[in-house]
């Protein structure tokens, strides 16, 4: 769906998305550390790891498109 957006701020998008990945995958692997320290272990840590690789991943992506969809793309900006 991203793709078929016209006149999308890719460049921002990357930059941001970049950025708050890199701070949710240090979030997602202390939470995942803190679980494995404390001995979970089995079905339990592997629901744990599995939402804790959606929340790393969906977030930044949600930050990174509403960054870049109110960002004004070089000429297409429209001049009274």
């Amino acid at each position: 769906m991203l793709a078929r957006v016209r006149d999308f701020a890719w460049d921002t998008f990357f930059l941001v998305g970049r950025w708050a990945l890199l701070a949710y995958l240090i979030q997602a692997s202390m939470i995942e550390f803190a679980f494995v320290h404390n001995h979970a272990s089995g079905p339990a840590l592997v629901v744990v790891t599995l939402m804790l690789m959606m929340f790393a991943m969906t977030i930044p992506t949600v930050i990174a498109f509403t960054v870049a969809r109110y960002e004004v793309v070089r000429g297409t900006e429209s001049h009274p």
